[in-house]
């Protein structure tokens, strides 16, 4: 793992403007390699009905934890996914160690887990670390 120094700090999570994902300690950073913006937003279950169930645009959800390596894999393609979709799409990352409620609540039982919202309702679910192509491929299918 390269060492990663001066990384800028947002709330509690750390952050760098590379295009990897890092652990510092036992925060996950994720990047997106977009002058500092960070397209994926964190969700909660108590933002869940704004964020996802009264959206107007498709909801792409990341279920994932900081000890996941596949979760850790994905982590930059669902940021390039968020950066390159933004005006078809909003991207949100649920950390299921932190929101129990919401993993729960839609059975994630294996992460990484992706699940595709419109109006509120799931459309499509994908399970495990994939490859980008794939990734936009799964999502454009269910626009």
């Amino acid at each position: 793992m390269p060492f990663v120094f001066n990384p800028r700090v947002i709330g509690d999570k750390k952050w760098v403007q590379e295009s990897y994902v890092y652990t510092i300690t036992e925060t996950p950073v994720f990047v997106s390699g977009t002058k500092g913006r960070f397209m994926a937003k964190e969700l909660t279950v108590a933002s869940f009905d704004t964020d996802v169930a009264q959206a107007s645009k498709p909801v792409l959800v990341d279920f994932w934890a900081s000890w996941c390596g596949p979760c850790r894999a994905l982590g930059p393609i669902v940021e390039e996914v968020a950066t390159e979709m933004a005006d078809r799409l909003d991207v949100y990352k649920c950390n299921v160690d932190e929101q129990g409620e919401l993993a729960q609540r839609f059975s994630i039982m294996s992460i990484p887990t992706l699940i595709l919202f419109k109006n509120g309702e799931i459309v499509h679910t994908m399970v495990g670390n994939m490859p980008k192509a794939a990734l936009v491929s799964e999502i454009e299918a269910n626009l």
